[in-house]
C-alpha cells in the first residue's frame, strides 16, 4: 500500500507533530496528520478529518483477555473521535471534552486538546483495566468469623443473600438450627 512503502516503513511514527500516550499497558495511541497518499485500509489508523488516530499494540503479549483488549481499542478510538470529531459527537460515557470551533483552531492547538483528552482517557481506561469487574464484598464482622460450629466436621452451609432479603442477627445460629435439623433426620 502506498501507506506503508518499503523504504519508508512507519514514517508517521517518527514525526515530530505525533502526539502519542502509552494508554495502556501494551496500547498506544496515536494521533498524528494524514498523509494525500495513504488510504484507511493501508493500517489500522482510524482517519478523523486531517489527521489520523492509530490504536497499536506495543507489546507482543500484552494481555490474555480478549474482551478487554477490545473495550480498550473501542475505548481509544472513541476518545479520539471525540476530540477530532468528524460527526456530531457531543458526549461520551468516557471523556467529556470542552470542544471551541474545531476548523479555526491552529494544529498546535488542536494536538494539545488531543493529548489533554487522551490523558483523561488514560485514568479512566487504567481504572477499567486495575479494576476486576465483581463488587467488593463487605467485610465480615468480627463475631461471625470468629464463631465456631457446634460441630466442626459438619460443612458450614453457605447462605446466600437474596435481593432485598431481610438482615439476619445472628448467622451462627440459623446454622446451629440446621445443624439440629440435619440430625433430626
Amino acid at each position: 500500500p502506498a501507506g506503508l512503502d518499503s523504504d519508508r516503513g512507519l514514517r508517521f511514527m517518527q514525526t515530530s507533530e505525533l502526539v502519542t500516550r502509552v494508554s495502556m499497558p501494551g496500547f498506544l495511541l496515536a494521533a498524528s496528520p494524514w498523509n494525500e497518499d495513504e488510504h484507511p485500509r493501508d493500517h489500522n489508523g482510524l482517519r478523523i478529518r486531517d489527521y489520523r488516530v492509530a490504536c497499536v499494540a506495543s507489546k507482543k503479549k500484552y494481555s490474555k483477555k480478549a474482551f478487554h483488549r477490545w473495550r480498550a481499542t473501542r475505548l481509544l478510538r472513541t476518545a479520539a473521535a471525540l476530540v477530532l470529531p468528524d460527526k456530531g459527537l457531543k458526549r461520551c460515557d468516557y471523556l467529556l471534552v470542552a470542544r471551541p470551533a474545531m476548523r479555526v483552531m491552529d494544529r498546535d492547538a488542536l494536538f494539545l486538546m488531543v493529548e489533554q483528552a487522551i490523558v483523561q482517557a488514560e485514568s479512566r481506561i487504567a481504572a477499567a483495566w486495575t479494576r476486576t469487574g465483581r463488587r467488593h464484598r463487605p467485610r465480615v464482622p468480627d463475631e461471625l468469623s470468629a464463631a465456631e460450629l457446634s460441630h466442626p466436621s459438619a460443612q458450614k452451609p453457605k447462605i446466600l443473600q437474596q435481593h432485598r432479603q431481610r438482615h439476619i442477627d445472628c448467622v451462627s445460629k440459623i446454622i446451629e438450627d440446621l445443624a439440629d435439623a440435619d440430625h433430626g433426620h
